[in-house]
């Protein structure tokens, strides 16, 4: 049949349900994510970390038990598991484990877009671009999740049964802590990825970016500590002011660097960065583009 004679008949077949419409972004992104290998055993280490949280639990509630068979405990395994164990827990796993894995992540979320001029294939469809970008930071607040807040809270768990009694309902605050602190970060790495990906085409200098905004402040801010005599210049250093809000959620100062910057004033701190990388998406994520 000639290619002339061939009439334009509209799709008939069934019709996905419209939320499952919504998440195509998130699982096609989430797919070629798992599809990397090396990103997958980062993954898998990450959560071996976790578990070592888990091992320490177990041994520190059972010390009379291995006393029994032979082997002291002493050291960090005599001090009581509180505050200082979930902060320390919230350190590794994100300010550690979480950073790292924005850095591989965060970079490929919307800088391959950008650069192939896709945004208008997507922004064709019924595809609003609050729902692009939801869906692209879904991926990474997700992945986070495994590493952050689930393990926490499992942690949590498996030391209210460890513990018995009344342990759980004393120490509500350090699961809420670990929580909301958790979601805090998330938030924070996931607006400040998406941000730089869609400023940064070239996903290995969009990393680099990643690292210089969330470390390179630290050295700033002690510059500024130390010419003006002050502690304000923290409000510099992404990293402190994430360690200051836990601090304070966990009701405690176990952290000998908290304590010269209001937790009031980290959170309103976080809560510009959050703005600054919402008004760049804003800028930068459109239908179309303007090329000069």
């Amino acid at each position: 049949m000639a290619v002339y004679e061939r009439a334009y008949r509209a799709y008939s077949g069934p019709l996905a349900p419209e939320a499952a419409r919504r998440t195509v972004v998130t699982r096609y992104a989430l797919a070629d994510l798992l599809g990397r290998k090396l990103l997958v055993g980062w993954l898998v280490a990450c959560l071996a970390g976790a578990v070592g949280f888990g091992v320490y639990l177990y041994v520190q509630n059972n010390l009379d038990l291995f006393r029994l068979i032979g082997i002291q405990g002493g050291g960090a395994l005599s001090s009581a598991v509180g505050t200082k164990f979930f902060l320390v827990f919230l350190q590794i796993q994100g300010l550690i484990f979480a950073f790292v894995t924005t850095l591989f992540v965060g970079p490929g979320l919307i800088s391959p877009d950008l650069r192939n001029n896709a945004l208008p294939l997507y922004f064709s469809r019924p595809l609003t671009r609050t729902e692009y970008l939801t869906g692209k930071g879904t991926v990474l607040a997700l992945v986070l999740s495994l590493m952050t807040w689930v393990p926490g809270l499992l942690l949590w768990l498996f030391q209210a049964i460890l513990a018995g009694g009344s342990w759980w309902s004393a120490n509500l605050r350090p699961a809420l802590a670990v929580f909301f602190g958790s979601w805090l970060l998330i938030v924070v790495l996931t607006l400040l990825a998406l941000a730089i990906s869609a400023l940064v085409k070239w996903k290995p200098l969009a990393g680099a970016v990643i690292f210089a905004v969330y470390i390179g402040g630290k050295p700033f801010a002690l510059a500024l500590n130390e010419l003006l005599d002050t502690g304000w210049g923290n409000l510099l250093d992404i990293n402190y002011l994430v360690e200051t809000t836990w601090s304070w959620m966990l009701g405690s100062a176990t952290n000998p660097q908290i304590g010269s910057l209001p937790p009031w004033a980290a959170l309103v701190a976080l809560g510009l960065v959050c703005a600054g990388c919402v008004a760049l998406l804003k800028r930068r994520v459109k239908a179309y583009e303007v090329v000069r």
